[in-house]
């Protein structure tokens, strides 16, 4: 027996907190839910960037979107969902204009607030949601500051920061599909790792489900939305900022995301190589060297072997390049840029050499003499096969 009397430590209250390893196994849960499909689940999302980037724009367009239901973005479906704003940053004259001028109209699901203390924050959001829990509630706080007590007694400020933030999440974590919205500020100096880039001590975003940073250059249009998060995958994609509403760069968040990527790839690139890049990035399907200088009106080879070698875009190894990812086409119906340029997913289905008749070359289809003949002898000529 051991010296020391464990049963002293026995506490049956706690007993129902533990959970065996078998029995969580065996337990089912539902999907994280999103209030805007891959941008915002549910949870306590920290939404942040500098000053006077537009985030207030940003939350009055997601606000009037959810509460309306339709579409945020200008791409992404929502559903309807009752939204408290404290904008406590405001007047409601401000805000007022803010949303008709982001949706036209002020829909009726949308509640407003633009005083309240810090210590009234917690009581007033708890207040709302009791009045809309079993409706997926979206409560947008701007800003977390607005809600920052001052520090205890021996509080460290990490310590605060993330009692505060974790009182937030404590709040929204017991309404089942609800989203809590804390705006809040980066920091003046800037960060490669996005998520450093949130002010304050790593209390706030560590204390948080989700953490969003919206990054724009002053007197550009064009934004970055940076996501990552416990239940989210780790994304960027691309916004545009029309002078009163924030709108996804292409038609939907996919394109979004390849506007980001191409954003970041042609970081540091000169002016022609930034074209060619700009030029084999759109394409649906692979192109010939050729095709593509003769369209840029420039020798193009050297610049696409750069960039197939920065793995920026993929060559086929026939002399053939294309973008690294494809939207999704039909085999049947993919149309070429321009007339006789062949679609990747041509390329990839090349008939059967029995059923076909024989080999086929795989840039542009025409018979191969000959199985040691990796292309027909045109293409040979022409070097765009390798």
């Amino acid at each position: 027996m051991p010296e020391f009397d464990f049963s002293q430590w026995s506490d049956d209250s706690l007993e129902a907190r533990f959970m065996s390893g078998s029995t969580l196994a065996q337990a089912q849960y539902k999907p994280p839910t999103w209030a805007v499909p891959g941008v915002i689940p549910e949870g306590l999302v920290i939404f942040s960037g500098p000053p006077k980037v537009g985030k207030s724009f940003f939350m009055a367009g997601l606000a009037t979107a959810c509460a309306a239901g339709g579409t945020a973005l200008n791409g992404i479906p929502v559903d309807q969902r009752p939204v408290l704003y404290l904008s406590l940053e405001d007047s409601f004259r401000r805000l007022q204009g803010r949303y008709v001028g982001v949706h036209g109209e002020i829909p009726d699901d949308l509640d407003s607030v633009v005083h309240a203390a810090s210590d009234e924050v917690p009581s007033a959001i708890k207040h709302w949601l009791s009045k809309h829990y079993a409706q997926a509630p979206m409560v947008i706080l701007d800003t977390l500051g607005k809600a920052m007590s001052a520090k205890r007694s021996g509080e460290s400020d990490y310590a605060r920061d993330y009692r505060v933030t974790g009182e937030l999440k404590s709040i929204i974590d017991l309404v089942p599909g609800g989203t809590l919205i804390a705006v809040h500020h980066t920091r003046k100096m800037e960060s490669e790792d996005f998520l450093e880039s949130v002010s304050g001590t790593n209390g706030i975003a560590g204390a948080a489900d989700t953490i969003i940073v919206l990054r724009r250059s002053r007197n550009e249009s064009v934004g970055t939305v940076a996501i990552t998060g416990r239940d989210v995958e780790e994304v960027e994609f691309n916004v545009t900022f029309d002078g009163s509403r924030w709108l996804l760069t292409g038609e939907d968040l996919t394109q979004a995301q390849r506007a980001a990527e191409l954003a970041n790839a042609k970081a540091g690139l000169g002016e022609r190589k930034s074209q060619v890049l700009d030029f084999v990035s759109a394409l649906s399907g692979p192109m010939k060297v050729a095709d593509i200088s003769d369209i840029l009106g420039f020798q193009c080879r050297r610049y696409l072997n750069e960039l197939a070698k920065d793995e920026k875009i993929a060559n086929f190894s026939r002399g053939m390049y294309g973008p690294r990812t494809f939207p999704t086409l039909s085999v049947s119906t993919v149309q070429s840029p321009v007339p006789n340029v062949r679609a990747m997913s041509d390329v990839q289905d090349i008939p059967d050499i029995e059923e076909s008749g024989g080999l086929q070359c795989p840039a542009c289809s025409e018979p191969v003499e000959s199985l040691t003949d990796v292309a027909c002898a045109e293409c040979m000529k022409d070097e765009v096969v390798s």
